[in-house]
C-alpha cells in the first residue's frame, strides 16, 4: 500500500532526519567497538567466499565457528580438497589423513610425492597438476597451513581499525583503504612461498586494499575486501590478482561448537 505525504511535510522532516540521525566522527572508534563486541560474543559463525577475477577456478567457502573461550573451528574447500582445523590463541591444529596435526607436523607443498610433471605441473611446482604418489598429502598440508593462518573475523576488523587509512562512515557501513603492507600480506591467502620469503618471487606487488564493514546496532554483520596486486605467473610474467573476500556473520550468541578431545588435548599441551 502507498501512502501519500504532503510534499511540505516530507521536506520537513527530510531536514530533520538530516539533522538528527547519527553521523560517526570516528569511525576509528565504531569499527574498535564493533570489533570488541563481536569478541566479546558468546559465540557466532561465519562464512567467506572469494572471487578471484580472471583466474580458472573459484574456491569454495571458508566456514568458521567461535566461542568466547578462544576455540575457534574452520573448514574450507579448495579444487576438491577439505581443510578443517581448530584454533585457541597462537596455537592451532589440523586434520590431515585422519589426524589432527600441528602445523610443523604437516606434510610439506611437494612432499612427499614429486614435483609432478614436465614444467612444476604438480605440488611443488609453480600451478597445481597431477603430481606424483603422495602428492595429494602435500597439497592438504598447505591447505591446512591456510586454515591455521586464519584470523577469526573479529580480530581482522582489529587489524583493519588499526591499519586502515581514511576511514568513513557511510550508510551503516565504515570504509577505508589498507597500506600495501598490510595487502601483501592479505594478498598471499595465508601461503608461505619457497625461497625463504612470500611467493619465492618476492610476493605481490603493487598491492592496494580496500575495507567495508557493514554494521547493525553497533555489531559487524558483514566485512567486504577488495585486494588488486600483481604476481609472478609460472611463465616467469606478471599476473594481475583482483580477489574480492566478502564474510558475512551470522547466528552470534546462537552458534554451537563441539571441539574433540583429541582437539583439547593437543591444544592444551600446546599452551603449556
Amino acid at each position: 500500500m502507498k501512502i501519500s505525504v504532503p510534499s511540505r511535510f516530507g521536506l520537513s522532516l527530510a531536514l530533520a532526519l538530516a539533522v538528527t540521525a547519527p553521523v560517526s566522527a570516528d569511525p576509528k572508534s565504531d569499527l574498535l567497538a564493533a570489533a570488541k563486541k563481536l569478541g566479546d560474543a558468546k559465540n557466532y559463525t561465519w562464512t567467506t567466499t572469494v572471487d578471484l577475477e580472471g583466474m580458472p577456478f573459484k574456491p569454495g567457502p571458508t566456514n568458521g565457528k567461535r566461542q568466547k573461550d578462544g576455540y575457534v573451528w574452520i573448514s574450507s574447500e579448495m579444487m576438491g580438497n577439505t581443510s578443517e582445523a581448530f584454533l585457541r590463541g597462537t596455537n592451532g591444529v589440523a586434520k590431515v589423513d585422519g589426524e589432527w596435526k600441528s602445523e610443523a607436523d604437516l606434510p610439506q607443498f611437494g612432499g612427499p610425492g614429486g614435483p609432478g610433471g614436465p614444467g612444476g605441473g604438480g605440488p611443488g611446482g609453480d600451478r597445481p597438476g597431477a603430481g606424483g604418489p603422495g602428492g595429494r598429502g602435500g597439497f592438504a598440508g598447505m591447505g591446512a597451513r591456510r586454515l591455521l593462518q586464519t584470523k577469526a573475523p573479529h580480530e581482522a576488523a582489529l587489524t583493519y581499525a588499526e591499519k586502515a587509512k581514511d576511514l568513513k562512515a557511510t550508510d551503516g557501513a565504515i570504509t577505508g583503504e589498507l597500506p600495501e603492507d598490510v595487502v601483501k600480506e592479505l594478498a598471499m591467502f595465508g601461503r608461505r612461498g619457497r625461497g625463504g620469503g612470500p611467493g619465492g618471487g618476492g610476493g605481490p606487488t603493487n598491492a592496494k586494499g580496500w575495507i567495508k564493514i557493514k554494521l547493525a546496532n553497533g555489531q559487524i554483520t558483514k566485512a567486504i575486501l577488495e585486494i588488486e596486486s600483481e604476481m609472478r605467473a609460472p611463465d616467469g610474467g606478471t599476473q594481475t590478482i583482483n580477489a574480492i573476500t566478502t564474510t558475512e556473520i551470522k547466528d552470534v550468541g546462537t552458534t554451537q561448537l563441539e571441539v574433540p578431545e583429541a582437539v583439547k588435548s593437543k591444544l592444551e599441551k600446546a599452551d603449556k
